[in-house]
């Protein structure tokens, strides 16, 4: 308990950052809470919306984790919202981490990946329901929204 309220109040004091060091600043507490021992928190870097279109071929994507760089991208003009970006930083770490363990070499099974990492993002944000730098209902609306969202798109392989 005593390690997510400090999680949260470090958190809370990344808000007035530039957007580059706020994104990277959240990034590494919320690594720190998740860790695999010995290694480091993702590089964190920031693009505009054209830039992530070339990078995924996707004009849905907001954030995206890649492996052989050990790399976070995130769009630019959505690092600064304070609702729903820390749910999509566990969401990422999750396949930072994945990418640790080897569990994103050769071909894996892209279906299981992402529901883990929605998993971990829906049960962070449901913590986060009645306190912390997410609103309450905020947080518990948005956790509602990505299983939702996780279960229209995997539910394949629940």
């Amino acid at each position: 308990m005593l390690k997510l309220l400090t999680l949260l109040l470090l958190l809370s004091a990344c808000a007035t950052a530039p957007i580059g060091q706020n994104v990277a600043g959240k990034t590494a507490m919320l690594w720190a809470d998740m860790a695999v021992p010995g290694y480091a928190p993702p590089i964190v870097e920031t693009v505009s919306a054209t830039e992530m279109v070339a990078l995924r071929k996707s004009s849905f994507t907001i954030a995206a984790y890649l492996c052989r760089e050990r790399k976070m991208v995130i769009i630019r003009d959505h690092a600064t919202n304070d609702v729903w970006l820390p749910g999509i930083l566990v969401h990422e770490l999750v396949h930072h981490k994945q990418c640790i363990e080897g569990r994103l070499n050769g071909r894996p099974n892209m279906c299981l990946i992402e529901v883990e990492a929605y998993q971990a993002q829906i049960e962070w944000l449901r913590e986060q329901g009645g306190a912390g730098f997410i609103a309450g209902t905020n947080a518990r609306n948005y956790a509602h929204s990505v299983e939702k969202y996780m279960l229209a798109n995997f539910s394949r392989c629940l």
